[in-house]
């Protein structure tokens, strides 16, 4: 059981696909994926999904924990926390999420990365989310 108010969901929708010499760069850097910062820093996730929460944006929840993920945007790595909306954001909220970050948790800074809105096909739908990074991510 974690410390924080809820234990995080994982998943991992991105294909890792480094190359070796890659992965052996990030361990001499002591730098990690998102998917290793998503495993060890729940506070900093907690801390974002907080600040989301306190700001009036809804959160999805699966099981009593808060959707996570890791994601990709302009080559740069990073985690989301879904949104829970079914529809898709307005400009304001937009850059009220922005305004947000950088969201600092003790020795740790997380940047805003990219935001990914609403959409859906014949059978599925994605909820918006906040993509965010931070200088442990490589």
């Amino acid at each position: 059981m974690s410390d924080s108010k809820h234990d995080l969901v994982f998943l991992y929708w991105d294909d890792p696909g480094d190359s070796q010499n890659h992965v052996d760069s990030r361990h001499k850097t002591n730098k990690m994926t998102a998917f290793e910062f998503l495993q060890s820093n729940p506070m900093s996730i907690e801390k974002v999904v907080q600040t989301l929460e306190q700001a009036g944006f809804k959160i999805n929840y699966s099981f009593g924990n808060p959707c996570t993920s890791t994601c990709w945007a302009n080559g740069v790595e990073g985690v989301t926390v879904e949104l829970n909306y079914k529809n898709a954001l307005s400009e304001e909220s937009m850059k009220k999420i922005k305004s947000l970050f950088p969201i600092t948790v003790g020795k740790v800074t997380l940047q805003f990365l990219s935001i990914w809105d609403y959409d859906y096909d014949d059978d599925r739908i994605w909820y918006p989310c906040v993509g965010f990074t931070s200088d442990l991510i490589d």
